[in-house]
């Protein structure tokens, strides 16, 4: 570490996959003596299912222990560019609605989301509220 002569409060921004396809974030701040370690996991909030690649799916957030999916009301490109992002991806080609990797099971968590495209989470994104939908899973989005 003494060949890396970092001023205070530097940080190193390091990329590793953790998985086959789901990448996390390393920062590493280095002060004199001491470095800590904050993860911030692009990922653990979010997940495709029902695709036939890794890369495709209806879009999944876990909240509070459980998945759940995100309604297709206001769903567009910009929401699919977050969704993608968070999962290590540069964009999104694009965004489904109406189920079109099927009907999920459990919770509606997100609707009427209206992301910028430049949020790092779905969480970040305008949304009714967490958990308030007016939605049924026919209306479950999904990206690729």
């Amino acid at each position: 570490m003494d060949s890396l002569r970092l001023s205070l409060g530097s940080c190193l921004l390091l990329k590793y996959i953790c998985s086959p396809y789901i990448f996390k974030l390393i920062y590493i701040y280095i002060l004199p003596r001491l470095t800590v370690y904050m993860y911030v996991c692009a990922g653990d909030q979010v997940r495709l299912v029902g695709g036939r690649d890794a890369n495709e799916g209806r879009v999944e957030v876990y909240y509070e222990g459980v998945w759940h999916t995100v309604c297709d009301d206001l769903w567009d490109i910009a929401d699919a560019h977050v969704v993608c992002r968070e999962l290590g991806y540069k964009g999104a080609i694009e965004a489904y609605s109406r189920a079109h990797f099927g009907q999920g099971i459990g919770g509606i968590l997100l609707d009427d989301l209206q992301c910028s495209g430049t949020e790092s989470s779905l969480f970040n994104c305008s949304h009714r509220g967490i958990g308030i939908e007016n939605c049924g899973h026919v209306e479950d989005a999904g990206v690729t």
